[in-house]
């Protein structure tokens, strides 16, 4: 409710029809803290301990198609290095393993976490498997939305010969505004 330009109208009712319950409430209202209950929240959603990989990865995770290609992406609250400690053996199988059982061309894995340094950051996993111009697809994308995002190449550890796919390639994002709402749509025209 802070950054005015992501509120909506819809969401200040909500906020004042919760607010209303809670504060009538005779054993929650007395001690509510607006912003103590957001920390809250916010930690039980980025927590993804208890979860396997591939939940962690169809969480927050869209499809869709374009042309006879299909793409999925996944937003994950926690940086790549997290994932790989988090898979069950070959992080990238686990990946190409995904994407088969979904049929898609193009898996992207979009990371949004807070820093070692404290800093907002974003990664971008970006794997092509074979087949419909996939590979060639994910290098237009690499040369189109490489300046509009930041893309910085960085070491995606673990692709073993067995495992490496067509294209698989980790950056840092450094315009870390750029959500799925604006990758997708690069997603999507490099698929054109």
């Amino acid at each position: 409710m802070t950054d005015e330009s992501k509120v909506t109208e819809h969401d200040r009712r909500a906020v004042r029809y919760l607010e209303a319950r809670i504060n009538a409430s005779r054993k929650y209202g007395k001690d509510y803290d607006r912003k103590v209950f957001f920390e809250e929240i916010n930690a039980a959603k980025s927590d993804l301990d208890p979860l396997s990989l591939v939940d962690v990865l169809r969480k927050d995770y869209k499809q869709w198609t374009e042309g006879a290609k299909t793409v999925g992406v996944s937003s994950v609250v926690k940086p790549i290095s997290w994932l790989q400690r988090k898979a069950e053996g070959d992080f990238t199988q686990n990946l190409v393993d995904f994407a088969i059982k979904r049929q898609l061309q193009l898996l992207a894995i979009m990371t949004a976490f807070t820093s070692e340094s404290g800093d907002f950051a974003r990664e971008l996993l970006l794997i092509a498997l074979d087949g419909k111009g996939a590979k060639e697809a994910a290098e237009r994308f690499a040369e189109q939305a490489a300046s509009e995002l930041g893309l910085e190449q960085s070491l995606l550890e673990g692709l073993s010969g067995k495992s490496r796919p067509p294209f698989a390639q980790l950056w840092h994002q450094k315009n870390v505004a750029a959500s799925r709402k604006r990758v997708g749509p690069l997603l999507r025209e490099a698929l054109r």
